[in-house]
């Protein structure tokens, strides 16, 4: 660079250093793998500058880069000098080395003390002959991402070993992604009617032994009268094969009338970072009390079911996304044991977050369940619906209905990784025939939030209203997550 401009001196003197400009630009190589004729183009006639001409070499590095070429080497072999009027044009002829293309013979990760290196070999293995490139980097962080319990760092180098042979060296960053998390809400008395706690207790254990296992139990009471217990294990590998499995157990008493228990087990397949698709098998059983059999005329019955899911998760980041949505959907298709009854149960939800300014985000949401069988629907075959998780502005699972749906509107302003404060409007349906009569609703809430990163976990308040409620009878839930 200093030769050009020693050039540039003797050539037009002092005065008319400001008028020089690149003319021609000749990039030239025993290799036509990449075109760099929009790059001649974008400098053509550009004043010759120290920064221009550092951006035109840098330019052309990253687009080698780009295709694998991370040794390539830019050499200047001349420079044509002519003139035209009073401007002076440089006419640079660059030689490109490309070398060899850098291809992935072995992944290292740095920070890993608590997981085993060979989930991360396991998970990456199909990756490992392929060219390195930003977009496959990006791939790579993505999928590694979904263990929640790790991150890999922005920085990462290209490494030879002894062999001789490439390999991506990765930092890694552990997390406490163990979570206990707790929800307490308040349902108003009306009239003479006294108001009565909600609550619900989640604790996660994740990376079991250092492979990635997860162990879930939850516990929640949902009404007066009703309580769920739920229970589930994931392994991101079954033995050898590239399977995940998950096996899945949840027993509901439902308003002192119905006992539900439900099995599930399955076995899933990861496509992408953000795809999965799995098998699903599943194992339910009603067994009512007595007070059921006299009220609802309920009987014991055993459902089996088969069916399929798809997963797919492209929120950045996961928690306070501002872009990306989610889609999860299950479709299984049973009977009932010593019937011909065929059931067909539907489970759709998904979610989209689109960033308006900065810091503000709207998040939309989208839950359906459903279902559809030969015979009549009775208290046994509802799916309910309200509460923290759902609408927040009613009591937990205040409507039913054989088939409901929610929709969620939030405007979010979020305040950092974890924070954040927001306004939500809420509208749900529901459809059932009781008697004869069916009975369908659009009911909606509406409120507003907060959460909070404080040193304790994550707080959260949500103060939701229904159509009818005033000040004094507005729903309140208060959640406490904690990572440990």
């Amino acid at each position: 660079m200093i030769f050009l401009f020693w050039v540039n001196g003797l050539i037009a003197g002092p005065s008319e250093l400001d008028s020089v400009y690149f003319g021609r630009i000749v990039i030239a190589s025993d290799n036509d793998a990449i075109d760099f004729t929009d790059i001649q183009k974008k400098y053509r006639n550009l004043k010759v500058t120290e920064s221009n001409y550092n951006s035109l070499t840098a330019e052309i590095l990253v687009d080698l880069k780009l295709q694998g070429y991370y040794f390539a080497v830019v050499n200047l072999k001349n420079t044509q000098i002519t003139q035209s009027s009073d401007s002076i044009f440089l006419n640079p002829e660059f030689v490109l080395n490309y070398n060899e293309i850098a291809r992935i013979d072995t992944l290292y990760f740095q920070g890993l003390n608590k997981t085993d290196p060979g989930i991360l070999d396991r998970e990456l293995s199909h990756y490992k002959g392929k060219i390195v490139s930003d977009p496959l980097i990006e791939r790579i962080k993505r999928q590694v991402g979904r263990f929640k319990f790790l991150e890999i760092k922005d920085q990462h180098k290209i490494v030879r070993d002894r062999q001789e042979n490439l390999g991506l060296l990765f930092q890694v960053i552990e997390k406490n992604n163990n979570n206990f998390e707790g929800i307490a809400g308040y349902v108003p008395g009306k009239g003479e009617e006294k108001g009565y706690f909600t609550g619900k207790f989640d604790i996660t254990l994740s990376n079991l032994a250092g492979r990635g296992r997860r162990l879930n139990l939850n516990w929640s009471r949902l009404n007066r009268n009703s309580q769920e217990f739920y229970i589930d294990f994931y392994t991101p590998w079954i033995w050898k094969y590239n399977y995940s499995g998950q096996l899945s157990f949840d027993q509901t008493l439902r308003d002192t009338t119905l006992v539900t228990r439900n099995f599930q087990t399955s076995i899933g397949k990861q496509f992408s970072p953000a795809l999965s698709l799995q098998l699903n098998f599943e194992f339910e059983s009603h067994l009512p009390t007595p007070s059921g059999r006299e009220l609802y005329n309920l009987q014991s019955r055993t459902n089996r079911f088969a069916g399929a899911g798809v997963r797919i998760d492209t929120r950045q980041p996961i928690y306070n996304p501002r872009s990306g949505g989610t889609f999860n959907s299950d479709l299984m298709l049973g009977n009932t044991e010593d019937s011909e009854n065929l059931i067909l149960n539907l489970d759709l939800s998904t979610s989209y977050n689109y960033s308006i300014f900065k810091n503000i985000v709207a998040h939309s949401a989208l839950n359906f369940k459903g279902r559809w069988q030969e015979t009549r629907y009775d208290y046994s075959d509802y799916f309910w619906f309200g509460g923290a998780q759902s609408m927040r502005g009613y009591a937990e699972d205040f409507f039913r209905g054989t088939k409901i749906g929610w929709a969620t509107l939030e405007l979010r302003w979020l305040q950092g990784l974890y924070s954040s404060l927001y306004l939500f409007y809420e509208k749900g349906y529901f459809q059932f025939t009781e008697n004869g009569t069916k009975n369908r609703g659009y009911p909606a809430s509406f409120g507003a939030g907060i959460r909070l990163n404080s040193r304790a976990g994550i707080i959260g308040l949500d103060y939701a209203f229904d159509e009818d409620d005033s000040f004094t009878t507005a729903k309140i839930h208060l959640h406490f997550i904690n990572r440990f």
